[in-house]
Formats: C-alpha cells, sequence, structure tokens
C-alpha cells in the first residue's frame, strides 16, 4: 500500500519543522500529515507511533463521510495537530490500525476510520485529505509524462518501477 497520509502519535515531545514554521510537538499530541512529511517522523520511532493510510482507503473514507471534493483548493495545510489530555484511546486504535494493515475488515475498518475521524473538527480536514489524494494522483502524472518526453513513446513499466519513482 502506498501512504497518502498518516496519523502520527507523539510519545515524547520535540520539535519539527513544517517548512519554515517551527512547530512544538508535545507529548499527546497528534498530527496528520501528507506522505511528504511522514518520513521525517520514522526517524524517531522511539518518540512516535505512526498510522499509514493509502489513497483507496482515503476515498472510501471520503465516500463514507459523505465529504465533497474541494477541487478548487489549490494547497492545502502541511499538516493538522490536535491534543490529547490522555490519549490512550488513539494510541491503542493507531496500534489496532497497524496490527490490521494487511487485513482491514468492516470492524477494522471502522477503527482505521475513527484514527481519521479525530481531526475531523478540524477546518482544513477535507481540503487536507483531498490535497493528499490529489497530491498522489500529479506524481503519477509527472511520472507518465516524463517518461513519455524521455522515451518518446510511452512503454509498458513494471509495477515495481513506477512505485520506486513515485516514492
Amino acid at each position: 500500500m502506498a501512504t497518502t497520509c498518516s496519523v502520527i502519535l507523539i510519545l515524547e515531545s520535540f520539535d519539527v519543522y513544517f517548512g519554515k514554521e517551527s512547530v512544538f510537538l508535545e507529548r499527546g499530541s497528534s498530527v496528520l500529515v501528507d506522505s511528504s512529511s511522514r518520513d521525517f517522523f520514522l526517524t524517531y520511532p522511539e518518540r512516535v507511533i505512526v498510522a499509514d493510510f493509502g489513497a483507496e482507503f482515503i476515498s472510501r473514507y471520503l465516500k463514507a463521510n459523505n465529504l465533497r471534493d474541494i477541487s478548487d483548493c489549490r494547497e492545502y495545510p502541511s499538516y493538522l495537530k490536535i491534543n490529547f489530555a490522555d490519549f490512550s484511546l488513539i494510541k491503542g486504535l493507531i496500534s489496532w490500525a497497524n496490527h490490521c494493515a494487511e487485513y482491514i475488515e468492516i470492524f477494522d475498518e471502522s477503527i482505521a476510520f475513527t484514527c481519521l475521524s479525530a481531526f475531523s473538527s478540524e477546518k482544513q480536514f477535507g481540503v487536507f485529505l483531498f490535497g493528499c489524494l490529489k497530491s498522489t494522483g500529479l506524481k503519477l502524472k509527472r511520472l507518465f509524462i516524463r517518461i513519455y518526453l524521455h522515451h518518446g513513446v510511452l512503454r509498458i513499466y513494471h509495477q515495481d518501477y513506477i512505485s520506486a519513482k513515485v516514492y
């Protein structure tokens, strides 16, 4: 599954840069980031718990929650942040979502939906999710244009080659 966005629970406080903005992430806060910001957090495995979500899952979430397409938005926020006084519930949900990453049934999908729904009260939530989906699609479009321009004719490439170029 190619990651479109991730929910990241902060277990130990630290500073992070999103572009030029320095953000202090305190213990118990949770951030929703796109795939490009995710890699930074993976360098601190002892300080974070990460739940990854792919484009297909995000599309199902948007459809299930009747969130409409926000096609006129060109930019989306770098991240969404929320704080929990007691983060044991979200920690359990993220752990469960990670445990069932390969095998998701209706119950497991509902738990994963809940991880995303924690951010639904944020004003830019819908814009963020649609932006993540668009950025994945735009990466593929740019890749195919580059392949076409480089080779003159679009050849059939293996899925591994395309995946490596996209991420």
